[in-house]
């Protein structure tokens, strides 16, 4: 099984609850599981027998279950492209906390892996930019300014930004 390609986005946040839980208690249960999700217990029980088929858990009925090397792998994965998601919307593009988390748990099963390490490339070139004189915090506030203001404006050929008004007005 190819890494995340096979997996659906409700199966990958089973991985996601388990690890959670195994951090948090050791071990994850079928109620633990069904509580995390929102659902009831029979859909998670369907779930891990996938889960299981495809050896990304240790499941047998009744007992506790834990995640093989392989699901561990994938829940870290995508707990890290969900952490990444979040906190660009939170710390770049300034959305609530909770919009930021709860958009991050829609895309984190989406983002390819190029995009993630560009994404994360792309904060780390913040976090450096900050201490720089003009640095992160100017551009996050321009930017932030940019989209209370004139959020139709258009790139020109040197880079800044022409409001829609203006170039309907020729540039002027």
């Amino acid at each position: 099984m190819s890494e995340t390609s096979e997996l659906s986005r409700q199966l990958e946040d089973y991985l996601e609850a388990i690890y959670h839980l195994e951090t948090e208690k050791r071990v994850a249960r079928v109620s633990d599981i069904a509580e995390s999700l929102g659902v009831q217990p029979p859909t998670v029980t369907g779930a891990l027998k996938h889960l299981a088929q495809h050896k990304l858990i240790n499941y047998e009925p009744y007992q506790p279950i834990t995640l093989t090397p392989a699901g561990s792998r994938i829940a870290r994965n995508t707990i890290r492209r969900h952490e990444t998601l979040r906190t660009f919307m939170a710390d770049v593009l300034g959305l609530p906390a909770s919009t930021a988390d709860q958009d991050a748990c829609g895309m984190e099963h989406a983002l390819s892996e190029q995009a993630h390490e560009r994404l994360v490339l792309f904060l780390k070139f913040l976090a450096f930019n900050e201490s720089q004189p003009t640095g992160r915090r100017d551009l996050i506030d321009a930017f932030r300014t940019f989209c209370r203001n004139d959020n139709d404006a258009q790139p020109t050929a040197k880079g800044t930004t022409e409001s829609a008004d203006s170039q309907r007005r020729g540039g002027r």
